[in-house]
């Protein structure tokens, strides 16, 4: 399933959409794994009008766990 981003959904939201109808078949709240996991259960052309069925997000701003202030631990076994 093909994967858009979406910024006029609100932050952290995801929908699985047809492209043509514009059916809903799930929308949500969560992370990206979370929508893409709910998009593996809907198949990839839609029932009513046989388009593309994609997955919508918008995903939320996350600030990277490790950074120049933050720096990854290092691992060797010294």
């Amino acid at each position: 399933m093909r994967h858009i981003i979406n910024r006029d959904l609100p932050k952290g939201d995801y929908r699985v959409v047809c492209t043509k109808c514009d059916k809903v078949f799930v929308q949500g709240q969560g992370n990206p794994t979370q929508a893409a996991l709910e998009a593996e259960r809907i198949k990839n052309i839609c029932d009513v009008c046989f388009g593309e069925v994609v997955l919508e997000t918008n995903p939320k701003d996350e600030t990277p766990k490790y950074d120049k202030d933050h720096q990854y631990p290092n691992c060797s076994n010294s």
